[in-house]
């Protein structure tokens, strides 16, 4: 029986750019984009934790990892799972990931 992780992800907030005196810009997060790099960096990390897995990242407007089985040391897991985003989410680009 495959364990599914969910991964609730929210994107950073839009970057404000001034492009000159009295001129911005705002840089949009490609959310889907910041997802799917998401997943692929974390699958394999979490593949060694949790037997049979399937992980699936979504976008959301809140932060949460939801689990379809009761792990006996749930919080603990959550803040594995939470340090692993982190490692993976410091590789990004962020010129990869934005909007012009």
């Amino acid at each position: 029986m495959y364990r599914t992780v969910q991964v609730r992800f929210v994107p950073p907030k839009d970057i404000i750019v001034r492009v000159n005196a009295g001129v911005t810009r705002t840089r949009v997060w490609d959310g889907e984009k910041l997802a799917e790099f998401l997943q692929t960096g974390l699958e394999p990390l979490l593949s060694k934790m949790v037997d049979e897995l399937e992980l699936q990242v979504v976008v959301a407007k809140t932060a949460d990892i939801r689990f379809s089985w009761k792990p006996e040391k749930i919080g603990e897991l959550r803040e594995q799972i939470g340090e692993l985003i982190g490692t993976v989410m410091e590789d990004i680009e962020p010129d990869e990931y934005l909007g012009e």
